[in-house]
């Protein structure tokens, strides 16, 4: 839960930089060691999210 929680911030203080969702999912998949393809995909259809999924939702296992 911790380490979600530091993510979590980290993009949003990337946000605030107004950096692009890409360097969102670079760093979800060097913190999480897995490949968000799904979530790039969703990502794509969905521009305003900051991420796909919800963080705290499960789905990032």
């Amino acid at each position: 839960m911790e380490k979600r929680t530091t993510l979590w911030r980290k993009l949003k203080k990337l946000k605030s930089k107004g950096k692009t969702v890409e360097c969102y999912i670079l760093i979800l998949e060097k913190h999480l060691n897995y490949v968000l393809e799904p979530v790039r995909t969703y990502i794509r259809t969905q521009p305003n999210t900051i991420v796909g999924v919800p963080v705290s939702s499960g789905s990032l296992h």
